[in-house]
């Protein structure tokens, strides 16, 4: 049994230290071929962290955050999950978008930062979308609907915005059924939406 175990040490451990180093050789690789890409497409390359992009915006004088997908502010499993986050009365909160009134930095996949100026509800939206008592159009979903790793004005959501009346986004990273319908049920009633696109990756 001992020279079992010694077998399997002497040939397991760097089989796995060479699956941690391939690992580590194919993220490298994987950046080193974003920047290529990016710089060759004409577009740059922004080899900063989201924490730098962040920093750097505060620097500049603007608020800014990290943007946090509602999802991962849950602890526990099934039915024992609660949220991380508590009102002042102590009560469990949920959140559904981005940190409100900031600019939320979420991703980089293309060479440039998706970032966006959140709405007072957190949402990828104008402000004054809030302001009125009805909208044309509402979308609902993930992090395709809110957007993420697109150029501005380039994504699902912003190319509909140009060929409809008013639209209310309502997209959030990781975003399923259940949060999508409290994101209608919390936030799109109200204004009536003559159609409501669902989008569920």
């Amino acid at each position: 049994m001992r020279r079992l175990l010694g077998y399997l040490l002497v040939i397991g451990l760097p089989v796995l230290g060479a699956a941690y180093m391939a690992e580590v050789y194919l993220w490298y690789l994987g950046s080193k071929a974003l920047e290529v890409i990016a710089q060759k497409s004409g577009h740059g390359y922004d080899p900063r962290s989201k924490l730098e992009v962040v920093a750097d915006l505060r620097k500049a004088g603007k608020k800014a955050a990290l943007y946090v997908p509602p999802e991962t502010l849950f602890r526990g499993q099934g039915h024992e999950r609660k949220s991380a986050l508590k009102g002042k009365d102590g009560k469990e909160l949920l959140s559904l978008g981005g940190t409100s009134d900031v600019i939320n930095v979420v991703c980089n996949e293309g060479g440039a930062f998706f970032r966006y100026p959140a709405d007072r509800h957190g949402f990828n939206n104008p402000d004054k979308v809030w302001d009125g008592e009805s909208a044309d159009l509402l979308t609902l979903g993930d992090s395709f609907t809110l957007g993420n790793c697109v150029p501005k004005g380039k994504s699902m959501v912003d190319l509909l915005r140009t060929r409809t009346g008013k639209l209310l986004n309502l997209g959030g990273g990781g975003n399923g059924p259940l949060f999508m319908l409290a994101g209608l049920r919390e936030y799109g009633a109200r204004f009536k939406p003559k159609t409501v696109l669902s989008f569920f990756l």
